[in-house]
């Protein structure tokens, strides 16, 4: 099967969790996204975090109240970085074919490979270091990794660094999680499993090489996971998962 989609972290994190849904939602869209209340609620919450980096935190009203405390420590850390001289992007889209070029956001595949939008990001001329800040709501996953690996590598044709701070900042909670890698060198294309297991781009290049692989073979296996109870391709009575465990 030709690839006639560009990866998103959303995107191919569906894959990892479940190919057969990645197919149904993002290939054949058999089965329509539906943005539950959730996932308004994370828009909201990004929505309002954009608006008060720009324009300082009086210039909404901070209507969540889980969040506030949290979101507000997490602006005065980003705004203080600026006060130090960092430069400050919001929410920017970047695109890569995967060989180091940068693309417009909404080229089309198969040469765009990757596309994401980063909701902070912050480059300062006298370090060789971008540093990167994720908005999330709700709770931490081992999944989210890769959704780091995966800015890093959008962001570096934009760049021109290869030094990466990424942070995760959990606004429900107030939590911080953190990664630091360096992708000198990384070639995202490798499919040498001693190389890729030990380099600082794992997830993401093993979740791009097992997605181009059921391409190849348009073989996408349904995978349980923790999040089927949630999946809309279960509750339209397409997964073939819980309609052999309903025979």
């Amino acid at each position: 099967m030709t690839r006639d989609i560009v990866f998103t972290p959303s995107n191919l994190k569906t894959f990892v969790q479940c190919p057969f849904k990645f197919k149904m939602v993002n290939l054949t869209k058999e089965v329509a996204y539906v943005q539950g209340e959730v996932a308004k609620r994370g828009e909201h919450l990004h929505s309002m975090m954009e608006t008060i980096l720009l324009h300082g935190w009086d210039s909404v009203t901070w209507d969540d109240d889980k969040s506030r405390a949290h979101a507000y420590k997490f602006y005065r850390i980003i705004s203080g970085l600026v006060d130090r001289g960092w430069e400050l992007h919001v929410e920017d889209s970047v695109a890569t074919d995967g060989h180091g070029h940068k693309l417009d956001f909404w080229d089309k595949p198969p040469y765009n490979l990757m596309r994401c939008r980063i909701d902070v990001w912050l480059e300062h001329k006298d370090s060789d270091t971008v540093i990167v800040f994720d908005h999330k709501s709700g709770k931490k996953y081992d999944i989210d990794q890769l959704q780091l690996q995966f800015n890093a590598v959008c962001l570096q044709p934009v760049t021109g660094r290869n030094k990466y701070v990424l942070n995760f900042d959990y606004l429900d909670n107030g939590s911080l999680s953190t990664e630091k890698i360096d992708i000198t060198g990384v070639d995202i294309n490798k499919v040498d499993a001693i190389s890729v297991a030990h380099g600082p781009c794992s997830e993401l290049i093993v979740a791009l090489r097992g997605a181009q692989i059921s391409l190849d073979l348009n073989s996408f296996p349904a995978t349980k996971h923790r999040f089927c109870q949630w999946c809309d391709v279960r509750k339209e009575g397409k997964c073939p998962k819980y309609s052999e465990a309903s025979m």
